[in-house]
């Protein structure tokens, strides 16, 4: 098995607006080691979730080529996902099933038999408050349970690696509590991590490897202890982040 989870080598995107081009992503060039719970981050802006939407194939990059799992990203193949879980910014989630058709239409997808998608379905989403709500069509659904739902697709076939687009946002401090313990659990049965949150309070407990992008480019890739040793001052990651973009 390959020592590198995900790898991502001169990746390139922009976007046209009404004043020309903007360069979302510029040269991203990075990788994620097997079994690493990687922290990506960057402000508004900086290309994070222009980035996790070409992991996921939702986009064409311009340039760059990207592996994942060992295996090359190619435009319009998706048979990967079967082995990577997503949870985008936009969610995806169907708004005219309910949460419990949704999971199982997933699951079905991901290949797994009815009697697998019950008893994963019951034993990922009892912790949560979703789990009240599984047979309410997704319409109705408040914004945590929302992301509950779509966090928890993403976790639904146990996937080598995890890719989450600021999965805490709209979570109350338990289902974000339960959320981060289960993503640890995944790691240590073998599952590699990459994270985008706002959140960086709780990336700290949960990640040991970071990836700051800033303006389209990748500034900093590294464990979060050498990401640190910058400003050794700072009690937390939240500090030294604030104080590495007042240098940047």
């Amino acid at each position: 098995m390959s020592t590198i989870a995900l790898e991502v080598q001169h990746c390139a995107k922009r976007f046209r607006s009404r004043k020309g081009h903007v360069q979302a992503l510029q040269d991203v060039t990075f990788q994620v080691p097997a079994g690493a719970r990687c922290g990506l981050l960057g402000p508004n802006g900086a290309g994070k979730s222009t980035l996790i939407r070409i992991l996921a194939n939702v986009l064409r990059p311009d340039a760059g080529q990207i592996t994942v799992l060992g295996r090359p990203l190619r435009w319009g193949q998706h048979a990967y996902k079967r082995q990577v879980g997503f949870m985008l910014e936009d969610l995806g989630l169907m708004e005219r099933l309910t949460g419990r058709e949704q999971l199982e239409l997933a699951a079905q997808l991901y290949g797994l038999s009815p009697d697998q998608a019950a008893a994963r379905i019951e034993s990922l989403t009892r912790p949560f408050e979703v789990a009240t709500a599984l047979d309410r069509w997704i319409e109705t659904y408040s914004n945590g349970m929302r992301r509950q739902l779509a966090f928890l697709l993403a976790l639904l076939h146990r996937p080598q690696l995890i890719v989450l687009d600021e999965p805490f946002e709209a979570m109350d401090a338990q289902a974000i509590e339960t959320a981060i313990e289960m993503l640890r659990a995944r790691n240590r049965e073998g599952a590699t991590l990459l994270i985008s949150s706002h959140r960086l309070d709780k990336l700290e407990y949960l990640c040991d490897y970071l990836v700051v992008l800033h303006r389209g480019r990748v500034r900093f890739a590294g464990s979060i202890a050498a990401f640190r040793d910058h400003l050794p001052e700072a009690e937390t990651l939240e500090a030294a982040y604030l104080g590495w973009l007042r240098t940047t």
